[in-house]
Formats: structure tokens, sequence, C-alpha cells
């Protein structure tokens, strides 16, 4: 039985390049765009005004940039989401549907080929009296409207 000796140095090389081609995957997350999210203006009880500006695209397009919002911590573009369409630079959207009296997070987002880049997250609450409901056995819910104390 013939056995093939293969000298140390060759297959030391065969792993040094196989971790040399992981890195590219992880340099693709470097190419995702990076943004700031705005400050919250002119809060009603129904909307605010947010936007973001781009600090790099990475040399890449952007596809698709706005906020994304949600009651719950870390929203994305899976939640609730106002697009302010592709390109760089600065932008402002109004997000409206909000409910009264009511604790949201924002975040602006934009997108290239690579992925989705994220700003910081910024909470805010909305104005006025929260909308009370009763439901009944049914699980029909009901606007109740107070009348004096």
């Amino acid at each position: 039985m013939n056995l093939i000796k293969i000298p140390w140095c060759i297959l030391s090389l065969t792993v040094i390049f196989h971790f040399g081609c992981e890195k590219d995957s992880v340099d693709e997350m470097s190419e995702i765009p990076e943004l700031r999210t705005s400050p919250v203006s002119q809060i009603s009880d129904s909307s605010a005004i947010s936007g973001g500006s781009m600090l790099t695209n990475n040399g890449q397009e952007i596809t698709d940039k706005g906020i994304c919002w949600s009651s719950q911590m870390n929203p994305t573009k899976n939640d609730e989401v106002i697009s302010a369409g592709p390109g760089s630079g600065s932008f402002t959207v109004t997000i409206s549907g909000l409910q009264p009296s009511s604790s949201y997070f924002i975040r602006a987002y934009a997108t290239n080929s690579i992925g989705t880049g994220y700003g910081e997250e910024i909470r805010f609450w909305t104005l006025g009296t929260p909308v009370k409901t009763v439901q009944d056995i049914d699980g029909n819910a009901y606007t109740v409207i107070e009348i004096g104390d």
C-alpha cells in the first residue's frame, strides 16, 4: 500500500486560504448604509415628524430609506414603515396614525444591495388622552365617553 505524504506547509496554506475567504462575508456587513436618526418633533396626539441623515452609503446605491416604528423596542422594516424613497442624503417624514398618550420607538433605516442599516433608536410619547374602550363577551370593542367625573 502506497501512502501519499503531504508536506505540512501545503496543509497550512490551505487552512490560511480558507480563513482568508471567509473574511469577505464579514466585510459585507461594513457595506450596509450608516445613518443617524433625527430627533422627533411636532409631536401631537396622533402624529410626529422625524427623519434621518446618511453618514455613508458605503459606495452602494440607496434603494429605500425612511423611518420604522413600533410600540416595542428595536423596530425594523418588518414593523410599521414610512418610506422617503431611494437616494442618499437627509430626509424627513411624517409618522401618522399613532394612538394618543402612547409610547413609540423609532429608527431611521436605509437599504442598499448588501442590506439594511439602522440609525439609533429614539423613544417618544404622543400627546393627548388615551382612548378608553370596553369589550363585551363576544370580543366587540366599544369606545367609552366619560361625561363629568
